[in-house]
């Protein structure tokens, strides 16, 4: 099949890989750290009461800064789950 690039080759100690190659292995790590980051999070919070997704991330309370909402976002959940 010709059009399958060759894997990367073994020249005794050496692995040589493309820079594609090292692209994606950095990005590979980057995305491994960054999901045992959030679960790990996760972990620490999962007895707190409070949204699921506040676990993992603080895109809901970026969403809600950004409409301006913030105050009363804290006062639903103040509400909803007890001070």
């Amino acid at each position: 099949m010709a059009y399958l690039r060759p894997l990367p080759s073994w020249d005794g100690d050496k692995i040589r890989l493309s820079r594609g190659g090292i692209a994606i292995l950095v990005l590979g790590i980057l995305f491994t750290y960054n999901l045992l980051f959030r679960l790990r999070r996760w972990y620490r919070l999962r007895k707190v009461p409070g949204p699921l997704l506040c676990g993992f991330t603080s895109l809901p309370l970026s969403y809600y800064h950004w409409r301006g909402d913030v105050a009363v976002w804290f006062k639903t959940l103040t509400d909803k789950y007890g001070a």
